[in-house]
């Protein structure tokens, strides 16, 4: 397991062995809310399996996609110095996590530097993912926009070892791509159909592969220009 792999790394045998003595394995179905905006912090949830979307409430009060996890992520760590969680955290697929409880997971990050290493290092990447996000969310044109988001699930969900090359390991639906790229699901659907049509993706039954992701990084770079028809 990931955490387990994570904590043998970083941590002495007796903090280790604190680790294992307090960590629970929760399992989760797609759908299913792993923790929600507003709960009380309890711990930290590390990812051994399955996708993930984390939320934050809008003005408007609806849930905005801010970030997506998988295997290997860390969940939680935006409630260390707060009582509640500020975002929420709801599961994809079939996903497996590993809970530490707060009070355990700081004692260890205090005896263990190179897991405050681990962890500042997480922590400054989304920083720099949330910065980028911002920027992107300017951008007038909503092709740029949904090609970057498509490049988004290429980085955090990898391919499928399948016969179809270059197929995504999991596409999120087209309501969730509108909700991360801050336009309108007609838009999405618009817009891939063009990729499809310019060859630079193709489709799976809702599964989306990725025909030409040099293509792709030229059209989210803003590089690129596409017809319209």
């Amino acid at each position: 397991m990931f955490s387990l792999k994570l904590f043998s790394k970083c941590c002495g045998n007796e903090w280790l062995q604190m680790f294992k003595a307090n960590k629970e394995t929760f399992y989760f179905e797609a759908g299913q809310r792993i923790f929600s905006e507003g709960e009380v912090v309890k711990g930290i949830y590390f990812v051994e399996k399955g996708n993930i979307k984390v939320l934050s409430k809008a003005h408007d009060k609806t849930d905005k996609i801010i970030r997506l996890a998988s295997t290997g992520m860390i969940l939680g760590h935006r409630g260390f110095n707060a009582k509640r969680y500020p975002v929420s955290a709801e599961a994809l697929t079939q996903t497996i996590v590993t809970f530490v409880p707060l009070n355990v997971f700081l004692n260890i990050l205090k005896a263990s530097p190179e897991m405050v290493i681990y962890l500042l290092n997480f922590m400054s990447d989304e920083l720099q993912e949330a910065e980028l996000r911002m920027k992107n969310l300017i951008i007038l044109d909503p092709k740029v926009r949904i090609a970057i988001i498509l490049l988004k699930l290429v980085e955090v969900f990898g391919y499928q070892k399948k016969e179809v090359k270059n197929l995504l390991s999991f596409t999120i639906s087209r309501t969730d791509m509108a909700n991360m790229g801050g336009t309108t699901y007609e838009t999405v659907i618009r817009t891939l159909a063009i990729f499809k049509r310019d060859k630079v993706i193709g489709f799976e039954g809702k599964e989306i592969a990725i025909l030409n992701e040099k293509k792709l990084r030229q059209i989210a770079s803003g590089k690129m220009k596409i017809r319209r028809k």
